[in-house]
């Protein structure tokens, strides 16, 4: 029933479909006005036929703009023109590649930086330094003085990582060394006492090897016996090779020669070769023969063993482990002290870091936007083309001025709107209705 109280009430899309053909024919009528909206039926009173806006359910109005740039102010027009994120602009050089375009050079300086940057951040993480932000207080200089900046300081952190590191292996072959030393001695003197060895192969024969009269290490016996063609290899291999290490030993020496060995029962200690956390074992091989030794050596290699010096004599042992203790105590000292520099000077490059990120980003973007431009050799200036919304054509211009003056160019930016029959994209207004869908587009 029609009244003449009635309001005009916004018409929802399920309404549209329910009206007859009538109705469909004035609201295809209305939807090819300049306001992009739409009317009640004719049937309404004339108090209710108003306007209902469309723009949520239609796009923005759009048209095809031409920009000549002056080439000295292009980066700064650019910038301007990326704070309103107005315009859409075409590839005018989609038939040249990536490496035939003008601003090439630039785009990777600023790969290569934002390489730097995730090298920097993925060391922070690696040490557990925190990252802190100072916001406006980091200084940005030009991209040519950042790009120096960043590669000196790539530079200075890889030297101190590669230093550390060394210094944590060498500390790690110290306290290898250590280990063979003390499990060493203590083999030399249950032989010396004349307790007797078990070979690898016990579990098949339980032929034991008096070492008693070979291991003799008093002064006066070696001054007495002739040169014997006994030798020995020591060392520390990953308790996980332990077995085949001993097996592939007997087989290639045929059982000509003793093998002991015992697991590092403290804790596991880093491998100086791979730099990982291992449990590993000290061993020590009795031989006979350069022959031998040549096989054992090798063997030991294939099978990730570290070799360590043991002396024959205890004073000679007792000495060398008297060296390796005080090269343990300078050597923590010395770690302490290079740690705490690394990390300060991390922690003073992560308080730029978020601000240099963003700004490397913007530049990156700017100079990938100048790539698609054409330029003219004979008006030295840039040629580029783009879709806008018609009604942000005079925020256009606006920071085209702006771009102009803080650039300094003598020579405005020219804006032309061009008559196209091409198909516009399609631009829709984000609100807080649509901004979380739009948020999730944008993501993807």
């Amino acid at each position: 029933r029609e009244s003449s109280s009635s309001c005009a009430l916004p018409i929802i899309t399920r309404g549209v479909e329910l009206r007859g053909r009538k109705s469909a024919r004035s609201s295809a009528a209305a939807s090819n006005r300049e306001d992009h909206s739409f009317y009640l039926p004719s049937s309404a009173p004339t108090s209710a036929r108003k306007s209902v806006p469309m723009s949520q359910f239609r796009s923005e109005e759009m048209s095809l703009i031409q920009l000549f740039i002056q080439s000295d102010a292009a980066h700064d027009t650019l910038h301007e023109l990326g704070e309103i994120g107005a315009i859409q602009f075409k590839d005018l050089n989609a038939d040249k590649s990536a490496f035939q375009r003008i601003f090439v050079q630039d785009v990777r300086k600023c790969d290569d930086m934002l390489r730097i940057l995730r090298f920097v951040t993925d060391l922070a993480e690696k040490e557990k330094t925190p990252l802190v932000n100072r916001g406006s207080s980091a200084a940005i200089s030009t991209l040519d003085e950042l790009h120096e900046r960043l590669q000196e300081l790539e530079k200075e952190t890889k030297n101190l990582s590669q230093n550390y590191t060394q210094l944590v292996k060498n500390e790690a072959e110290l306290k290898e060394h250590k280990f063979v030393l003390r499990k060493g001695s203590e083999w030399f003197q249950q032989a010396s006492r004349g307790i007797s060895f078990t070979s690898p192969s016990d579990a098949d024969e339980a032929a034991r090897v008096e070492m008693r009269s070979l291991l003799d290490d008093s002064e006066a016996a070696l001054a007495q016996k002739a040169p014997s063609m006994l030798g020995h290899i020591a060392g520390c291999i990953p308790t996980a090779n332990m077995k085949d290490f001993g097996l592939t030993l007997f087989r290639a020496t045929r059982g000509n020669m003793l093998l002991r060995h015992e697991e590092i029962a403290d804790s596991a200690i880093m491998d100086p070769k791979s730099g990982e956390i291992v449990q590993k074992s000290v061993f020590i091989v009795f031989f006979s023969g350069e022959r031998s030794r040549s096989k054992v050596e090798k063997i030991a290699d294939s099978y990730g063993a570290t070799k360590y010096r043991l002396p024959d004599t205890t004073a000679q042992q007792e000495t060398m482990q008297r060296e390796i203790d005080e090269r343990l105590r300078d050597l923590k000292v010395v770690l302490g002290k290079s740690n705490d520099y690394r990390r300060g000077r991390l922690e003073q490059v992560l308080g730029n870091v978020e601000a240099w990120t963003e700004h490397v980003k913007r530049e990156k973007a700017v100079f990938h936007t100048l790539n698609m431009f054409n330029y003219d050799v004979t008006h030295k200036c840039l040629i580029a083309e783009g879709w806008c919304a018609t009604a942000a054509i005079n925020d256009v211009r606006e920071a085209l001025r702006r771009g102009s003056m803080k650039s300094g160019a003598t020579v405005q930016t020219v804006l032309n709107v061009v008559k196209s029959r091409e198909t516009p994209p399609t631009y829709f207004k984000s609100t807080k209705l649509t901004a979380g869908v739009q948020a999730i587009v944008d993501a993807y």
